[in-house]
């Protein structure tokens, strides 16, 4: 879609051809694995921070100790 549209995207019946084929179980693996990349993410950018830190108060030492 290259502009804004008032209109639906698709017609809502499709919607419920989805929903009525999509079980409760892929719907839970699915949230469950949406959770966990988001977690790996999430701890991946706390290390990295964590590493970033330890850098600058690595330089800031240095700065002071010269």
């Amino acid at each position: 879609m290259s502009r804004y549209s008032n209109e639906a995207p698709s017609d809502a019946s499709m919607l419920v051809h989805f929903r009525e084929r999509i079980s409760a179980d892929l719907v839970n693996k699915v949230n469950q694995e949406m959770v966990k990349k988001m977690l790996e993410t999430a701890s991946s950018i706390s290390t990295e921070k964590k590493h970033q830190n330890k850098e600058k108060k690595i330089v800031r030492q240095k700065i002071v100790g010269n």
